[in-house]
């Protein structure tokens, strides 16, 4: 008897249904990718929420409450940026705010959802920081 099946008998569940559950995939591979959603969705929604509160780039990480991949504020990410080849997001309507331009503060998160390019949510300031939520792509080589 495994392992699984022995702490199944104690719980009172009966080895068909451990053995039918592991046959079923049950969670493997869905339910990393609903991990992945899960929390892609948690970010998005993290982010709004702190624009929407009016939060600045230098404060917006502690509300979200993940590190950004890149905030403009700190040291050396705005030279990471102005190298980055970054696009709009194909699957989504929105246009791409200047973020290359030096006026204004970026920070961006590269998002946990499988994709050949990396997806990335990010938030632009304008100079009179008034911001605006954007969704792109980084493009690879």
């Amino acid at each position: 008897m495994s392992n699984i099946e022995a702490a199944a008998m104690k719980l009172g569940l009966g080895v068909s249904l451990v053995i039918a559950l592991a046959l079923s995939g049950c969670g493997s591979d869905l339910t990393m990718k609903d991990d992945q959603a899960l929390r892609d969705e948690e970010l998005i929604s993290a982010i709004r929420g702190a624009v929407k509160a009016g939060r600045s780039p230098e404060t917006i990480e502690r509300d979200v409450e993940v590190p950004a991949t890149i905030n403009t504020t700190r040291g050396d990410d705005r030279g990471a940026l102005m190298g980055a080849d970054i696009a709009p997001d194909p699957e989504r309507a929105d246009d791409l705010p200047p973020i290359h331009d030096p006026s204004w503060e970026v920070v961006y998160w590269v998002r946990s959802i499988e994709s050949y390019n990396p997806k990335i949510v990010g938030v632009a300031w304008d100079e009179d920081g008034n911001a605006d939520v954007f969704f792109a792509e980084g493009l690879t080589p």
